[in-house]
């Protein structure tokens, strides 16, 4: 038992790899590489390294390379653009602009403030603003349209305020339109087919005259020649207008325009050339005759008077100037 014992004590020496350390590292290597070879053997597919798998990284010249060529192509492409739009083909060639009855095709052009040469991306799209410049520049504009006359053409339409007379201050008279402006330009004389103003020193009143005067009919509109103001005691803001068939009408500032629509019809009662009041309600008499004496409440006695003497007299019994008083009531 004792030489079995000494047998068993003598296998169990310290393995070999602790006195040449060598041959455990090249054992473990050998023995990897077995189980390699050997999975390999039993697999069919040999699995692909985890290095190759992974997305490669781009180096850092290719990246700088790869941006330089971006950033080159987008300023070489706005340069072409620019180039393209500054040339002389996407340049204004012609403007032209229709005349209207108080403005010229070059005063229009000059307002607008566009020029033969200047870029096209600077009309299109900017038309309010071409709008606002012209408006600015020339106050008898109202509208104005841009239109294509062709690649390089353009075309420029009007649509401008109507012209509400002239304003006579210091022998110079000065055009009015009816949106209430008066335009800086003096003439020496007006022109035929609008009345002249004068006596108007308070603006206000001058505004309320000029709304009036737009909301008439063109006939009447035309039928006028002068409008003064003649203030009284008992009416600040009476009218005096000298009509072009040779008669005169007194009226009020703020309702003249309401009443003179009657105008025709009244004139058509009378017998010959007077003066027609529609300061309070509405009635007429020849020249001559004393308009203190005359009043719209007493028009019967006048009527009765003025027969008697061989007068034509238009009182309020007519239906034009009934419907006058109606209002004046109102």
């Amino acid at each position: 038992m004792a030489a079995i014992a000494n047998r068993v004590e003598l296998n169990k020496r310290p393995p070999r790899h602790r006195w040449f350390p060598w041959r455990k590292k090249k054992r473990t290597i050998s023995v990897v590489k077995g189980e390699s070879q050997k999975s390999d053997k039993g697999s069919k597919k040999i699995p692909k390294p985890i290095k190759k798998s992974l997305p490669k990284t781009p180096r850092p010249d290719a990246q700088n390379r790869h941006r330089r060529n971006v950033m080159t192509s987008g300023f070489m492409t706005v340069i072409v653009i620019l180039a393209i739009i500054g040339s002389p083909l996407f340049s204004l060639s012609k403007i032209s602009a229709p005349a209207t009855r108080n403005l010229t095709g070059t005063q229009i052009v000059r307002a607008s403030g566009l020029q033969v040469g200047q870029p096209l991306w600077t009309v299109w799209g900017h038309q309010q603003k071409i709008f606002n410049t012209a408006k600015a520049n020339n106050d008898m504009i109202h509208h104005l349209t841009i239109s294509r006359d062709g690649f390089r053409s353009v075309k420029l339409n009007v649509e401008e305020y109507r012209q509400a007379g002239y304003l006579l201050r210091k022998g110079k008279y000065y055009v009015v339109i009816e949106n209430g402006r008066i335009l800086s330009t003096a003439l020496s004389r007006p022109v035929a087919g609008y009345p002249v103003y004068s006596g108007f020193s308070h603006d206000d009143t001058f505004a309320t005259v000029i709304k009036q005067y737009a909301g008439l009919s063109s006939d009447i509109k035309r039928g006028i020649s002068q409008i003064d103001l003649s203030p009284t005691k008992s009416n600040p803001e009476r009218l005096h207008m000298f009509m072009n068939d040779g008669n005169e009408v007194y009226a009020t500032a703020a309702t003249f325009g309401s009443k003179m629509k009657y105008y025709p019809e009244i004139v058509a009662q009378m017998n010959g050339k007077g003066i027609i009041n529609l300061e309070v309600g509405a009635y007429s008499y020849p020249f001559g005759f004393d308009d203190n004496a005359v009043s719209s409440s007493d028009s019967t006695n006048l009527s009765s008077q003025n027969t008697a003497a061989g007068s034509v007299v238009t009182t309020t019994g007519n239906a034009a100037s009934s419907a006058v008083n109606q209002q004046s009531s109102h």
